[in-house]
């Protein structure tokens, strides 16, 4: 008897998961967009602001270190398929990676005084890539993963992915992104950009990451880690599925390719502005504390809005409909500071980016899974912890090009970190990166969620299919 069976649980591959298990993921989440909003947010802020390095280099350094993050999903996604553990295939890895990216932060946000030149970069690329392609993957990919484990159930896996969209976008930027400069500020005497400050601060979320991803570990269990077919169950029992095959079924499956195009799509926006806004605020909007009320209404409207859709949207337009819904209203509010850029007009343009981004990050967080549950039903296998690393693959490249292009458009522009005033056309590339290029990559999600199909009735035949056993041999709808 499982320990899930054991304690009264219902662990029916299909089950509808209760609240409590809900809430354990959403820790997990949180946890792990703590670890991700410090390097996607602050990582450029601190290589430019506090060990004054120049955004070019800064940029190339964390854009090609994301090509061996990329690299090491596909490795952490085969090892995340062939983990046996009594706590399943994704848990593991919540326990197992605490300590080492606690380090691995701490270190990549300390840099010893007086680093310079060649030096500076090495200790940068080192300190970067054991956080970022080593821990980073080590935590993302089974936490992604653990929505497919967890259950066939669309509208539990809805759930999930509206709690992981809640956690990662919402409570992280309500209770991290919001304060950590204001509480390096504090700690730093007034300066938000002293080494002391910014090292301290990331200690305090390094250990509510830690909390958080322990409360995941005992609370969540996996319930799909074992389905397959008879025969390639046997095949998987003699490691006979091989990597070709396994890349065949992602790349031929036309669902996982858009959802892969659009969470990367997801990224390359969050890569791109998540940092933009202290640059904005600061130097163009002239107040470094509209980034936080900024951030903090973003992050209010979209919980609101991230709610009324679990309970009230999804539902009735379904998962497609609702993330066409979601950045509609999300280029308007990206698109305003373009016509003032008045305080009153940037907190609305924050709440209309925030509605339409909570209506959207539902469907946005489980469609993913939903292809994968697709491939399944299709090929006969599953390919979950494959899929998730080649899509975390291709999100990291996203977050690596939109943090890129943030650090070479400041760079073309003539951004200075240290000057009093900026330049005219490191203005306007900071503008740029805040309202246009943002408004661009929302229509183009857009597109890709106008051609995806796999909702309703659809998914849920192939749900019951599964259920039943009548899955595999490439079969057609």
């Amino acid at each position: 008897m499982s320990e899930g069976t054991k304690k009264g649980r219902n662990m029916s591959p299909d089950a509808a998961l209760p609240l409590y298990e809900k809430l354990g993921y959403l820790s997990g989440a949180t946890g792990v967009g703590i670890f991700q909003a410090l390097f996607g947010t602050f990582m450029l802020v601190y290589y430019t602001n506090v060990a004054h390095v120049n955004p070019g280099i800064a940029a190339t350094v964390i854009a090609v270190s994301r090509i061996f993050d990329g690299v090491s999903d596909l490795i952490m996604g085969r090892l995340v398929d062939k983990t046996k553990s009594k706590y399943g295939k994704a848990r593991p890895w919540f326990l197992r990676m605490i300590i080492p990216a606690f380090i691995c932060t701490v270190l990549a946000f300390w840099q010893p005084t007086g680093l310079e030149g060649t030096v500076q970069l090495i200790y940068m690329f080192l300190t970067y890539n054991l956080a970022v392609t080593i821990c980073n993957t080590a935590i993302a990919v089974p936490e992604q993963s653990l929505i497919s484990y967890a259950t066939l159930n669309a509208k539990s896996r809805s759930s999930l992915g509206g709690m992981h969209m809640l956690g990662v976008n919402v409570i992280v930027a309500l209770v991290v992104t919001s304060n950590f400069l204001k509480v390096s500020t504090a700690i730093g005497g007034g300066d938000p950009y002293t080494q002391g400050g910014f090292t301290t601060t990331i200690i305090i979320c390094m250990v509510l990451y830690a909390v958080l991803s322990l409360i995941c570990f005992f609370v969540m269990r996996e319930r799909v880690s074992n389905i397959s077919t008879e025969e390639e169950e046997e095949k998987a029992k003699a490691n006979d599925v091989p990597m070709q095959k396994v890349l065949k079924s992602l790349f031929t499956n036309k669902y996982w390719l858009i959802c892969t195009g659009i969470t990367i799509l997801v990224y390359i926006l969050m890569g791109a502005t998540s940092g933009t806004t202290v640059y904005y605020a600061e130097h163009v909007a002239g107040n470094l504390e509209l980034q936080g009320s900024i951030t903090s209404i973003y992050t209010l409207t979209m919980l609101a809005a991230l709610l009324v859709t679990i309970v009230l949207i999804i539902g009735r337009l379904g998962k497609r409909n609702t993330i066409i819904l979601g950045m509609g209203i999300a280029v308007v509010g990206y698109f305003l500071p373009v016509i003032t850029y008045t305080p009153l007009m940037l907190h609305v343009g924050g709440a209309l980016r925030g509605i339409g981004f909570g209506i959207s990050s539902v469907p946005v967080g489980s469609i993913l899974q939903d292809s994968l549950t697709y491939g399944l039903w299709r090929d006969g296998f599953s390919a979950v912890g494959m899929g998730n690393a080649a899509a975390s693959f291709g999100n990291k490249l996203g977050t690596a090009l939109g943090t890129a292009v943030l650090g070479w458009v400041l760079q073309l522009g003539g951004f200075v970190s240290d000057a009093a005033t900026q330049s005219a056309s490191a203005v306007s590339s900071i503008t740029f990166m805040f309202a246009i290029f943002p408004t661009i990559v929302c229509a183009a999600i857009l597109v890709l969620a106008f051609i995806y199909d796999l909702d309703g009735e659809k998914y849920t035949k192939i749900e019951a299919d599964i259920k039943e056993g009548k899955f595999g041999e490439n079969r057609e709808r």
